[in-house]
């Protein structure tokens, strides 16, 4: 009885490190990030041929945020109303679900890069760079991020 009752213990203990460790392991952030480029990250996602990443430009201001934020939102503004203003005629309803979807993807992308840009680089003072997406065979630009600065 007392060997089993010290077995018992004893797991439990071995039980509470495990879960220490693990939860130290779950909450670690990396010490580095790698830098990808724009090469690497269309043979990771799987970019269809002509898709690729442009520089756009670096910023570090509160403004550039607000202009990032600003575009997003005629961006998105615009993909609503061009999808609702085209869907009304059968045959420009294909053109407006089209244009007004593109649109509306480019705002909500954009407001993505905006909140990421201010989160994790202007609230730690530092630079980012944004980027263009020209995707459907590099002839569309289709979404925007942000990244660590370019030098």
């Amino acid at each position: 009885m007392e060997v089993e009752m010290m077995n018992k213990q004893q797991m439990n203990v071995h039980l509470l490190n495990r879960t220490k460790k693990a939860i130290q392991y779950e909450f670690e952030l990396p010490k580095n990030y790698i830098v990808i480029t724009s090469d690497e990250m269309e043979y990771i996602t799987g970019s269809a041929p002509g898709d690729h990443w442009d520089f756009v430009s670096n910023y570090s201001t509160l403004a550039d945020f607000e202009v990032m934020l600003a575009t997003g939102g005629i961006y998105l503004a615009s993909g609503v109303s061009m999808g609702l203003i085209l869907s009304g005629s059968i045959i420009a309803a294909p053109l407006g679900v089209l244009v007004g979807g593109l649109t509306t993807q480019l705002g909500v992308s954009m407001i993505a890069a905006a909140d990421t840009a201010y989160t994790q680089y202007y609230k730690n003072g530092k630079v980012w760079s944004l980027w263009k997406h020209m995707g459907w065979f590099g002839l569309v630009l289709d979404g925007f991020e942000v990244r660590a600065q370019v030098k």
